[in-house]
């Protein structure tokens, strides 16, 4: 027996000591559970009467389209300052799940995921107009972001076109830049091409909601009798 084996090996997880499914998922749908939420919120906000601040009757001059755009995303990443480390800190903690890395990387990861998400959420907002189909729309499709994002479902089966569509959904990147900071240790500079995307997205959804918003008042500008002519 000594013979045929006289090196036993003794594998130790490093990252998951219990060897669970749990274990590995749990971090990812924490993410996409932040997602999700912060995602329906900005669209049914969006849909809501007297979402629009240049309705309200006041004297006070009204925001510009970048001002309100600008304004809604810094507003959400203030709500999310208290919510997101309930999720990516607390909770973690009290499922005992592996925690080898800092809070202050997590925080600083966490901007461009929150302005990415609220960004497309405007676009939402815009393209649907109704709080209705934003609810049906966003979460029929929670569960499909998951799988995209290669952390359930292996990034190596994923076609490689709907693997780079996915890349477009914050939570794709998020989701491995959040469990190699939190959960595996890694600095901040190992997350560098997931950090520099989130900011891409942050201002490719910003653009497209600002020029959403100017399209808007535009509209809203022209006379009832000159848009029926």
């Amino acid at each position: 027996s000594a013979a045929s084996d006289p090196m036993q090996l003794t594998a130790v997880p490093l990252f998951n000591p219990e060897g669970g499914y749990a274990t590995y998922v749990l971090p990812g749908a924490f993410v996409i559970i932040l997602h999700q939420i912060l995602l329906i919120a900005v669209g049914l906000l969006g849909t809501l009467p007297g979402a629009d601040p240049t309705e309200k009757a006041t004297d006070d001059p009204s925001p510009g389209p970048l001002a309100t755009v600008l304004g809604k995303m810094l507003a959400y990443l203030l709500i999310e300052a208290i919510i997101l480390p309930l999720y990516l800190i607390a909770l973690p903690y009290l499922y005992g799940l592996p925690r080898l890395g800092g809070v202050i990387p997590i925080l600083i990861f966490a901007v461009p995921f929150v302005l990415s998400i609220s960004g497309l959420g405007l676009v939402v907002a815009a393209t649907f107009k109704k709080p209705l189909s934003v609810q049906l729309v966003l979460a029929a499709i929670g569960l499909p972001f998951f799988y995209l994002a290669g952390f359930a479902w292996p990034t190596e089966v994923i076609p490689p076109a709907v693997h780079v569509v996915s890349l477009l959904v914050p939570s794709t990147s998020a989701i491995n830049g959040f469990t190699r900071l939190a959960q595996l240790g890694a600095p901040l500079a190992d997350v560098r091409g997931e950090f520099l995307l989130l900011w891409g997205l942050t201002l490719f959804y910003g653009s497209i909601a600002w020029i959403l918003e100017v399209r808007r008042r535009r509209v809203a500008s022209v006379p009832s009798w000159a848009a029926s002519d």
